[in-house]
């Protein structure tokens, strides 16, 4: 039980030591002769390495579910800050100018590098930086977005800055704008 208390606070090194102490403690108390790291019966080895693989495998999937729980927890701050753009973007009657603030509020909250809003004129070539922010935009970044803008797709590519995904914003089935966001971790 003591090990399973560690392993689910500490990192799976500190767990591990804590096993091959446990693994040690039991040795020294429990199997004769005791209070000596010796083991006369066989049996005792089956015991012994059946008590540390069980308290490394409880550590391991402790370690596992920790992992996925703090993923599942920077998922849902991601989406909740999506969900917020969203719900300002509709509620807004600010035009382009709440677009950009939202979408800037979405980029500093999920931590992105660098992003914004694209506007396109009569064509996807013909763009308008709405709001940006992080990393200056490039010649590469308005070739996606024009690619985006002509073809309506998400567009997500792995880049230096981790990856850049690219959604097309449409308004009755014309995409008339892109939202980029440059160096997202998770997909």
């Amino acid at each position: 039980v003591g090990i399973l208390l560690i392993a689910s606070r500490q990192p799976l090194v500190v767990a591990t030591l804590a096993a091959v102490a446990a693994t040690l403690a039991y040795n020294i108390f429990f199997f004769p002769p005791k209070h000596t790291l010796t083991i006369d019966d066989p049996e005792n080895w089956i015991a012994l390495a059946t008590f540390f693989l069980t308290s490394l495998l409880a550590n391991r999937l402790l370690v596992r579910e920790r992992l996925q729980a703090e993923n599942a927890k920077a998922s849902r701050e991601e989406i909740e800050a999506l969900y917020e753009m969203s719900v300002r973007l509709l509620k807004g009657a600010g035009g382009t100018e709440q677009i950009g603030n939202a979408a800037n509020r979405y980029l500093e909250r999920i931590g992105a590098a660098s992003g914004g809003v694209i506007l396109f004129g009569s064509s996807p070539q013909q763009q308008k930086t709405l709001a940006w922010s992080g990393a200056p935009m490039t010649d590469e970044v308005e070739d996606i977005a024009a690619g985006v803008g002509r073809h309506g797709r998400v567009t997500d590519i792995p880049s230096r800055f981790g990856r850049d995904v690219c959604v097309p914003l449409s308004v009755t089935g014309k995409v008339k704008a892109a939202f980029i966001v440059r160096g997202a971790v998770r997909p």
